[in-house]
Protein backbone atom coordinates (compact mmCIF):
# COMPACT_ATOMS: atom_id res chain seq x y z
CA UNK A 1 0.00 0.00 0.00
CA UNK A 2 3.33 2.12 1.06
CA UNK A 3 4.29 1.66 -2.53
CA UNK A 4 0.93 2.83 -4.52
CA UNK A 5 0.17 5.49 -2.35
CA UNK A 6 3.93 6.98 -3.48
CA UNK A 7 3.02 6.07 -6.86
CA UNK A 8 0.04 8.49 -6.70
CA UNK A 9 2.09 11.64 -6.64
CA UNK A 10 3.34 12.21 -9.81
CA UNK A 11 -0.11 11.09 -11.27
CA UNK A 12 -1.68 14.05 -9.07
CA UNK A 13 0.90 16.56 -9.82
CA UNK A 14 0.62 15.33 -13.54
CA UNK A 15 -2.79 16.16 -13.88
CA UNK A 16 -3.57 19.60 -11.62
CA UNK A 17 -2.08 21.97 -12.73
CA UNK A 18 5.98 13.97 -16.23
CA UNK A 19 35.30 18.55 -20.56
CA UNK A 20 35.40 17.02 -24.19
CA UNK A 21 36.31 13.48 -23.66
CA UNK A 22 37.98 10.80 -26.67
CA UNK A 23 37.69 7.67 -24.17
CA UNK A 24 34.72 5.53 -24.56
CA UNK A 25 33.83 6.30 -20.98
CA UNK A 26 32.88 9.60 -18.70
CA UNK A 27 33.08 9.40 -14.91
CA UNK A 28 30.57 12.05 -14.04
CA UNK A 29 31.42 11.81 -10.77
CA UNK A 30 33.45 14.34 -9.15
CA UNK A 31 36.99 13.25 -8.13
CA UNK A 32 37.24 14.01 -4.54
CA UNK A 33 41.14 14.40 -4.48
CA UNK A 34 41.36 17.10 -7.44
CA UNK A 35 37.57 18.64 -6.34
CA UNK A 36 37.27 18.59 -2.70
CA UNK A 37 33.58 18.77 -1.45
CA UNK A 38 32.28 19.69 2.31
CA UNK A 39 29.73 17.00 1.56
CA UNK A 40 30.81 13.53 0.14
CA UNK A 41 29.20 12.32 -2.39
CA UNK A 42 26.75 9.28 -2.10
CA UNK A 43 24.31 6.62 -3.89
CA UNK A 44 20.83 7.05 -2.58
CA UNK A 45 19.62 4.10 -0.90
CA UNK A 46 17.12 1.86 -3.09
CA UNK A 47 13.32 2.02 -2.11
CA UNK A 48 10.44 -0.37 -2.43
CA UNK A 49 8.10 1.03 -4.87
CA UNK A 50 6.13 0.06 -7.96
CA UNK A 51 7.01 3.02 -9.98
CA UNK A 52 10.02 3.47 -11.57
CA UNK A 53 12.55 3.91 -8.53
CA UNK A 54 16.33 4.55 -9.92
CA UNK A 55 19.22 5.45 -6.90
CA UNK A 56 20.78 8.53 -7.54
CA UNK A 57 23.68 10.19 -6.50
CA UNK A 58 23.61 13.12 -3.60
CA UNK A 59 23.77 15.62 -2.84
CA UNK A 60 21.46 16.14 -5.92
CA UNK A 61 22.85 18.39 -9.22
CA UNK A 62 20.50 20.09 -11.45
CA UNK A 63 20.52 19.38 -15.02
CA UNK A 64 23.00 21.67 -16.86
CA UNK A 65 20.57 22.70 -19.62
CA UNK A 66 16.46 22.46 -19.31
CA UNK A 67 15.52 22.89 -22.79
CA UNK A 68 12.21 22.83 -22.04
CA UNK A 69 10.62 26.17 -21.48
CA UNK A 70 8.45 26.44 -24.10
CA UNK A 71 6.15 23.84 -22.68
CA UNK A 72 3.48 24.17 -20.23
CA UNK A 73 4.22 22.26 -16.53
CA UNK A 74 1.92 19.28 -18.09
CA UNK A 75 3.92 18.35 -20.57
CA UNK A 76 7.24 18.73 -19.42
CA UNK A 77 6.14 16.63 -16.56
CA UNK A 78 5.00 14.15 -18.74
CA UNK A 79 8.09 14.26 -21.26
CA UNK A 80 10.21 13.36 -18.37
CA UNK A 81 7.65 10.26 -16.80
CA UNK A 82 7.62 9.20 -20.31
CA UNK A 83 11.98 9.59 -20.68
CA UNK A 84 12.32 7.31 -17.10
CA UNK A 85 9.62 5.10 -18.21
CA UNK A 86 11.62 3.86 -21.69
CA UNK A 87 14.80 4.47 -20.12
CA UNK A 88 14.24 1.57 -18.32
CA UNK A 89 13.96 -1.20 -20.88
CA UNK A 90 18.09 0.18 -21.21
CA UNK A 91 19.42 0.75 -18.34
CA UNK A 92 17.76 -1.23 -15.56
CA UNK A 93 17.54 0.82 -12.53
CA UNK A 94 19.00 -2.19 -10.08
CA UNK A 95 22.45 -2.15 -12.58
CA UNK A 96 22.30 1.98 -13.27
CA UNK A 97 22.38 5.42 -10.88
CA UNK A 98 19.97 8.23 -12.10
CA UNK A 99 21.51 11.77 -12.86
CA UNK A 100 20.26 14.92 -14.48
CA UNK A 101 21.78 15.40 -17.54
CA UNK A 102 25.57 17.05 -17.11
CA UNK A 103 27.06 17.11 -20.95
CA UNK A 104 24.94 19.48 -22.64
CA UNK A 105 25.32 23.26 -21.20
CA UNK A 106 22.90 25.81 -21.30
CA UNK A 107 24.68 27.58 -23.69
CA UNK A 108 25.66 24.64 -25.78
CA UNK A 109 21.78 23.22 -25.90
CA UNK A 110 20.65 27.42 -26.80
CA UNK A 111 22.68 27.29 -29.75
CA UNK A 112 21.65 24.46 -31.20
CA UNK A 113 18.17 24.61 -31.21
CA UNK A 114 18.52 28.14 -32.67
CA UNK A 115 21.01 26.02 -35.32
CA UNK A 116 17.98 23.63 -35.93
CA UNK A 117 15.73 26.39 -36.61
CA UNK A 118 17.62 27.75 -39.43
CA UNK A 119 18.87 24.51 -40.87
CA UNK A 120 14.95 23.64 -40.78
CA UNK A 121 13.94 26.87 -41.76
CA UNK A 122 11.21 27.20 -39.52
CA UNK A 123 10.48 25.98 -36.29
CA UNK A 124 9.86 22.34 -35.17
CA UNK A 125 12.14 21.90 -32.01
CA UNK A 126 10.36 22.89 -28.97
CA UNK A 127 13.03 21.72 -26.36
CA UNK A 128 14.80 18.66 -25.59
CA UNK A 129 16.21 17.31 -22.06
CA UNK A 130 18.71 14.83 -21.20
CA UNK A 131 18.95 12.21 -18.49
CA UNK A 132 22.09 10.48 -17.64
CA UNK A 133 22.60 6.64 -16.14
CA UNK A 134 25.93 5.84 -14.37
CA UNK A 135 27.19 3.04 -13.36
CA UNK A 136 28.00 2.31 -10.06
CA UNK A 137 31.65 3.29 -10.16
CA UNK A 138 30.39 6.66 -11.55
CA UNK A 139 31.13 6.19 -15.67
CA UNK A 140 28.10 7.58 -18.32
CA UNK A 141 26.59 3.83 -19.22
CA UNK A 142 23.87 5.57 -20.97
CA UNK A 143 22.21 8.68 -21.84
CA UNK A 144 18.04 9.39 -22.63
CA UNK A 145 17.38 12.45 -24.90
CA UNK A 146 13.98 13.37 -24.71
CA UNK A 147 13.42 15.64 -28.18
CA UNK A 148 9.69 17.91 -27.94
CA UNK A 149 8.54 18.43 -31.67
CA UNK A 150 5.62 20.57 -33.40
CA UNK A 151 3.21 19.51 -35.58
CA UNK A 152 2.95 22.61 -36.96
CA UNK A 153 3.31 26.46 -36.69
CA UNK A 154 1.84 29.95 -37.07
CA UNK A 155 4.23 32.38 -39.14
CA UNK A 156 4.34 36.02 -38.20
CA UNK A 157 5.21 38.17 -40.74
CA UNK A 158 5.78 42.01 -39.82
CA UNK A 159 3.77 41.23 -36.68
CA UNK A 160 0.95 39.43 -38.25
CA UNK A 161 -0.09 35.98 -37.83
CA UNK A 162 -0.26 34.23 -41.17
CA UNK A 163 -2.49 30.79 -41.78
CA UNK A 164 -1.19 28.24 -39.74
CA UNK A 165 1.16 25.71 -41.72
CA UNK A 166 0.71 21.88 -40.31
CA UNK A 167 3.34 19.24 -41.21
CA UNK A 168 2.96 15.91 -42.63
CA UNK A 169 3.80 12.86 -40.80
CA UNK A 170 6.70 12.00 -43.69
CA UNK A 171 7.59 15.69 -43.00
CA UNK A 172 7.90 15.07 -39.18
CA UNK A 173 10.10 11.84 -39.60
CA UNK A 174 12.28 13.37 -41.95
CA UNK A 175 13.25 16.27 -39.77
CA UNK A 176 13.14 14.19 -36.55
CA UNK A 177 15.66 11.93 -38.52
CA UNK A 178 17.91 15.28 -39.33
CA UNK A 179 17.76 16.53 -35.62
CA UNK A 180 18.35 13.14 -33.89
CA UNK A 181 21.08 12.41 -36.42
CA UNK A 182 23.03 15.67 -35.28
CA UNK A 183 21.92 15.72 -32.07
CA UNK A 184 23.67 12.23 -31.56
CA UNK A 185 26.93 13.27 -33.73
CA UNK A 186 27.47 16.52 -31.69
CA UNK A 187 27.10 14.07 -28.15
CA UNK A 188 30.13 11.62 -29.52
CA UNK A 189 32.42 14.84 -29.21
CA UNK A 190 31.91 14.08 -25.57
CA UNK A 191 31.06 10.00 -24.90
CA UNK A 192 30.54 7.19 -27.16
CA UNK A 193 27.73 5.23 -24.63
CA UNK A 194 24.56 4.35 -25.87
CA UNK A 195 21.85 7.09 -26.54
CA UNK A 196 18.12 6.83 -26.48
CA UNK A 197 16.41 9.46 -28.54
CA UNK A 198 13.00 9.96 -27.78
CA UNK A 199 10.93 12.09 -30.30
CA UNK A 200 7.63 13.40 -28.77
CA UNK A 201 4.83 15.27 -30.88
CA UNK A 202 2.49 17.89 -29.82
CA UNK A 203 -0.02 19.51 -31.43
CA UNK A 204 0.18 23.19 -30.99
CA UNK A 205 -3.73 23.52 -31.00
CA UNK A 206 -3.82 21.04 -27.90
CA UNK A 207 -2.56 23.15 -25.02
CA UNK A 208 -4.03 20.86 -22.30
CA UNK A 209 -2.92 17.38 -22.80
CA UNK A 210 1.00 16.38 -23.13
CA UNK A 211 2.51 15.63 -26.12
CA UNK A 212 2.31 11.71 -27.30
CA UNK A 213 5.70 9.92 -27.87
CA UNK A 214 5.85 9.32 -31.68
CA UNK A 215 9.05 7.14 -32.20
CA UNK A 216 12.18 5.54 -29.99
CA UNK A 217 15.64 4.82 -31.07
CA UNK A 218 18.92 3.95 -30.01
CA UNK A 219 22.26 5.09 -31.08
CA UNK A 220 24.55 1.99 -29.60
CA UNK A 221 27.52 2.80 -28.40
CA UNK A 222 29.79 4.54 -30.45
CA UNK A 223 27.62 5.25 -33.04
CA UNK A 224 27.11 8.55 -35.01
CA UNK A 225 23.70 8.78 -36.47
CA UNK A 226 20.44 6.89 -35.36
CA UNK A 227 19.62 3.97 -37.96
CA UNK A 228 16.13 2.18 -36.90
CA UNK A 229 13.22 3.56 -35.38
CA UNK A 230 10.31 1.91 -33.39
CA UNK A 231 6.80 3.25 -34.12
CA UNK A 232 5.30 4.14 -30.46
CA UNK A 233 2.55 6.64 -31.84
CA UNK A 234 1.32 7.37 -29.00
CA UNK A 235 -1.69 10.16 -28.27
CA UNK A 236 -3.57 12.31 -25.86
CA UNK A 237 -6.48 13.04 -25.23
CA UNK A 238 -8.95 15.59 -23.60
CA UNK A 239 -12.32 14.47 -22.25
CA UNK A 240 -14.74 15.46 -22.67
CA UNK A 241 -13.46 16.50 -26.16
CA UNK A 242 -15.45 19.52 -28.18
CA UNK A 243 -15.26 18.01 -31.55
CA UNK A 244 -15.97 14.04 -30.20
CA UNK A 245 -12.05 12.94 -31.01
CA UNK A 246 -10.05 11.86 -34.21
CA UNK A 247 -10.69 9.01 -35.36
CA UNK A 248 -12.89 5.72 -34.22
CA UNK A 249 -11.05 5.03 -31.04
CA UNK A 250 -11.09 8.18 -29.60
CA UNK A 251 -14.65 8.57 -30.92
CA UNK A 252 -15.66 5.52 -28.72
CA UNK A 253 -14.15 6.53 -25.56
CA UNK A 254 -15.51 10.18 -25.95
CA UNK A 255 -19.21 8.64 -26.34
CA UNK A 256 -18.36 6.44 -23.04
CA UNK A 257 -16.75 9.47 -21.20
CA UNK A 258 -19.66 11.39 -21.95
CA UNK A 259 -21.91 8.72 -20.81
CA UNK A 260 -20.26 8.61 -17.43
CA UNK A 261 -20.72 12.35 -16.91
CA UNK A 262 -24.04 12.41 -17.30
CA UNK A 263 -24.57 9.25 -15.15
CA UNK A 264 -23.15 11.47 -12.17
CA UNK A 265 -24.97 14.49 -12.77
CA UNK A 266 -28.39 12.11 -12.82
CA UNK A 267 -27.48 10.38 -9.45
CA UNK A 268 -24.79 13.45 -7.80
CA UNK A 269 -26.62 16.60 -9.11
CA UNK A 270 -24.30 18.86 -6.48
CA UNK A 271 -21.40 17.91 -8.66
CA UNK A 272 -19.46 20.66 -9.90
CA UNK A 273 -17.48 19.09 -13.55
CA UNK A 274 -16.04 16.17 -14.50
CA UNK A 275 -13.21 16.04 -16.87
CA UNK A 276 -10.62 13.41 -17.92
CA UNK A 277 -7.53 12.63 -20.26
CA UNK A 278 -7.06 9.44 -22.15
CA UNK A 279 -3.66 7.87 -23.23
CA UNK A 280 -3.34 6.11 -26.74
CA UNK A 281 -0.56 3.91 -28.21
CA UNK A 282 -1.05 2.65 -31.85
CA UNK A 283 -4.93 4.09 -31.10
CA UNK A 284 -5.27 1.33 -28.36
CA UNK A 285 -6.67 2.74 -25.00
CA UNK A 286 -3.53 2.37 -22.17
CA UNK A 287 -4.43 4.79 -19.53
CA UNK A 288 -7.86 6.96 -18.57
CA UNK A 289 -7.78 9.49 -15.84
CA UNK A 290 -11.06 10.36 -14.52
CA UNK A 291 -10.87 14.13 -12.06
CA UNK A 292 -14.27 14.62 -10.82
CA UNK A 293 -14.27 18.24 -8.68
CA UNK A 294 -17.26 17.93 -6.47
CA UNK A 295 -19.09 19.31 -3.97
CA UNK A 296 -19.81 17.74 -0.98
CA UNK A 297 -19.66 18.34 2.71
CA UNK A 298 -19.12 14.29 4.67
CA UNK A 299 -16.13 11.91 3.93
CA UNK A 300 -19.27 9.38 3.29
CA UNK A 301 -21.26 11.25 0.47
CA UNK A 302 -17.03 11.28 -0.98
CA UNK A 303 -16.79 7.54 -0.61
CA UNK A 304 -20.81 7.29 -2.08
CA UNK A 305 -19.22 9.06 -4.93
CA UNK A 306 -16.41 7.34 -5.29
CA UNK A 307 -17.83 3.44 -5.36
CA UNK A 308 -20.83 4.84 -8.04
CA UNK A 309 -17.94 5.76 -10.45
CA UNK A 310 -15.91 2.94 -10.12
CA UNK A 311 -18.79 0.86 -10.16
CA UNK A 312 -19.50 2.19 -13.81
CA UNK A 313 -15.71 2.20 -15.04
CA UNK A 314 -15.86 -1.16 -16.66
CA UNK A 315 -18.72 -0.24 -18.47
CA UNK A 316 -16.29 2.76 -19.88
CA UNK A 317 -12.79 1.15 -20.14
CA UNK A 318 -11.31 -2.48 -21.19
CA UNK A 319 -10.32 -4.13 -17.53
CA UNK A 320 -6.19 -4.15 -19.01
CA UNK A 321 -6.30 -0.07 -19.34
CA UNK A 322 -5.43 1.67 -16.03
CA UNK A 323 -7.01 4.30 -14.57
CA UNK A 324 -6.56 7.08 -11.80
CA UNK A 325 -9.62 8.94 -10.32
CA UNK A 326 -8.86 11.93 -8.49
CA UNK A 327 -12.42 13.68 -6.48
CA UNK A 328 -11.83 17.21 -4.76
CA UNK A 329 -13.70 19.41 -3.23
CA UNK A 330 -12.78 23.39 -2.61
CA UNK A 331 -9.37 22.98 -4.12
CA UNK A 332 -8.58 19.85 -1.62
CA UNK A 333 -7.89 16.49 -2.56
CA UNK A 334 -10.94 14.39 -1.20
CA UNK A 335 -10.07 10.61 -2.55
CA UNK A 336 -7.60 9.01 -5.21
CA UNK A 337 -8.84 5.39 -7.12
CA UNK A 338 -6.00 3.78 -8.81
CA UNK A 339 -6.44 0.34 -10.72
CA UNK A 340 -3.07 -0.57 -12.82
CA UNK A 341 -3.41 -2.32 -16.05
CA UNK A 342 -2.57 -5.60 -14.06
CA UNK A 343 -5.68 -5.37 -12.03
CA UNK A 344 -3.92 -4.09 -8.78
CA UNK A 345 -6.38 -1.52 -6.96
CA UNK A 346 -5.65 1.32 -4.08
CA UNK A 347 -8.11 3.52 -2.82
CA UNK A 348 -7.36 6.52 -0.22
CA UNK A 349 -9.90 8.89 1.71
CA UNK A 350 -8.20 11.69 2.72
CA UNK A 351 -8.60 13.12 6.52
CA UNK A 352 -9.28 16.46 6.67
Amino acid sequence: MNSLRRRLIPFAVFFWCLSLLTGCQVNLLPNEAEEPEATPRIISPAANVNEIAYRGVLPYTPVAFAGLSKLNDLQKSQLERTMMTRATAHFPPDKYLFQEGQLISREEGSSWLKEWERMLGHPFVLGFLEHDYLTEQGELGGMVLGVAVTSGYTPVVKGAPQSPVRFSENQIRQMSQTVADDLVGRLRQKANAPIVVLIVLHDPDEAFVPGGMLMESVAKEGSQKVTQWNEVAEEWMLLPHPRGGSGDHQTAINTSFKQLQEQIEDYFPRFASVSGMARFQKQQLVELTVEINAEYDSQEQITQLAQFVIAKLPDVIPNQTQVNLYIRSLNQPQAIYVRQADGTEFFHLYRQ
